[in-house]
């Protein structure tokens, strides 16, 4: 859901879906606040006042993906009548009035829309929060309020510095999956500490196998599922521990999964103890 502001809301969905993996699960409710369409006379389609071109989103207004919202006129009460409160001037209590009432708009349409909400607004305040979730999950965009003459300096110094995958120097191994990578995120890649593993969805049955040309000892194994952006598997998303005396030289290992996941599968450490 996008409440348009500092953003310029003719390429703020554009950015959303740009990459979206799995646009049929998705939809994105655009909120205009202030919603006037007009027919062009040159016959390009619908647009509206705050240059929103309907026409360059086809596809993705066909396929239900992207809805543009507004409330009528007549939603709002008459904001002349507000009594001030918190100190606050008369155009702030209004901001802020309207926009609690914009948000329940939209919350209220978007509630039978899907199973998770997630709110795009550029003006979210997070300065009067005493605690804060290191590393930062969310960052805030744009430096212009939707309250005129507002700016929001609010920037988090870690945010996007997260690691999302853990090297390591492992044992040369010949490695095998029946699971199939993503892009460039390949087994190998991640074996190497160059990347970490994502893999299209999982089934029963399915395996990762690493083959060692020589049989090599091996004290300990360590496979870590997830990442910052990830949820994980395995217990609390590790996998690991120590392999007995009596079972070395190692030749290989092999990670089974034991049942379908609806998700898919991601791997962001492989460590082999040696």
């Amino acid at each position: 859901m996008i409440t348009p502001s500092c953003l310029r809301v003719s390429s703020t969905p554009g950015v959303l879906w740009d990459g979206l993996l799995l646009k049929n699960d998705c939809r994105i409710q655009l909120f205009e606040q202030d919603l006037a369409l007009k027919c062009n006379p040159d016959g390009g389609g619908l647009t509206h006042t705050n240059d929103v071109q309907l026409s360059s989103f086809p596809k993705e207004v066909q396929s239900g993906l992207l809805e543009v919202i507004s409330p009528s006129q007549y939603y709002y009460p008459d904001f002349t009548s507000l009594r001030e409160t918190f100190g606050d001037s008369k155009d702030r209590v209004k901001w802020r009035t309207k926009q609690n009432l914009d948000f329940s708009f939209l919350m209220l349409y978007a509630q039978d829309k899907g199973t998770y909400y997630v709110q795009k607004h550029c003006n979210e305040q997070k300065a009067l929060l005493k605690q804060r979730y290191k590393p930062s999950l969310f960052q805030h965009v744009g430096l212009h309020s939707s309250l005129p003459g507002k700016l929001q300096h609010l920037k988090d110094k870690d945010f996007g510095k997260q690691t999302l995958y853990h090297g390591h120097n492992n044992p040369a191994a010949e490695l095998s999956s029946s699971l199939k990578h993503y892009q460039q995120h390949s087994l190998e890649r991640a074996y190497k500490g160059e990347d970490f593993f994502w893999a299209l969805t999982p089934v029963r049955g399915d395996y990762i196998l690493l083959s060692f040309p020589q049989p090599v000892h091996i004290s300990g194994y360590l496979f870590r599922s997830g990442n910052i952006e990830t949820i994980g598997a395995f217990e609390n998303g590790v996998a690991e521990g120590e392999i007995e005396e009596a079972l070395q030289p190692i030749s290989a290992l092999r990670l089974v999964v034991h049942s379908d996941a609806d998700v898919w599968a991601l791997l962001s450490e492989v460590l082999i103890k040696v």
